[in-house]
């Protein structure tokens, strides 16, 4: 098969994520990350099922294991050019002129998964840079998420917990431009630290064969990945994200 380092950089920002998690060397995604309909993903799922079963290593892609769920989500989010993606997993919505809706980002709901409140801390006027903006509440603990910029907050919104990842906007805020395009991460940046994240949580697969499927200390069957990785390390893995 050709080799990726024969290539010129034009590919990086493209990569399929087979070739990111190095089980090919050379794959370009044409689906627009589209797995779900990706006839190759569809291939790769099962030819790694048959060959993981083999050799007795719960890597299967295609289970219901917890941190399958969670890889699968990742893989299939698509970002919208339309929107502002920020430090600290958070993003703005253009409304018109200065004016922006703020919301949480789809890989930080998908990897909190069961969330009970989501507090904004600050009131109406000026927010500043570094200061707590949100904080987020559910079974795995609390987490605490510092504004990305200054700007004016000028309205609170009520996000459905239920509705989540869609329904993530939680503020309606007043930024200047400046302060908005020097926070700004662009789409490939965000996808190549996601592709890391894919590699991490492929990594707790391969180093735990039972990861997933019960609790550590052999109780209920585990639903969430905090339950499967543990308080600790699923809030290391977060602080990564910002």
């Amino acid at each position: 098969m050709e080799n990726a380092n024969e290539f010129p950089d034009f590919y990086q920002g493209n990569k399929c994520i087979w070739m990111e998690a190095d089980v090919v060397a050379y794959k370009l995604c044409d689906q627009n990350y589209d797995c779900e309909r990706c006839p190759f993903d569809f291939v790769m799922r099962n030819t790694w099922r048959e060959k993981t079963e083999s050799d007795r290593i719960i890597l299967n892609f295609a289970n219901n294991s917890v941190i399958d769920k969670i890889i699968s989500k990742i893989s299939r989010i698509i970002y919208d050019g339309k929107l502002i993606y920020l430090k600290n997993q958070l993003e703005l919505k253009n409304i018109f002129g200065s004016v922006y809706t703020m919301g949480i980002s789809k890989l930080l709901s998908n990897l909190f998964e069961e969330i009970d409140e989501i507090e904004l801390l600050k009131s109406y006027g000026m927010v500043k840079k570094n200061e707590k903006l949100l904080r987020l509440s559910g079974k795995w603990g609390k987490r605490e998420i510092p504004s990305p910029m200054n700007f004016v907050l000028l309205q609170k919104l009520d996000i459905d917990l239920d509705n989540l990842p869609e329904d993530n906007m939680f503020a309606v805020i007043s930024a200047h431009d400046m302060e908005v395009s020097y926070e700004t991460i662009s789409i490939d940046t965000i996808r190549e630290r996601n592709f890391e994240l894919l590699r991490k949580l492929r990594g707790f697969l391969k180093t735990e064969p039972e990861i997933g499927y019960t609790m550590m200390d052999g109780g209920k069957k585990c639903e969430f990945l905090y339950e499967v990785l543990g308080q600790e390390a699923f809030h290391n893995l977060i602080s990564e994200l910002a």
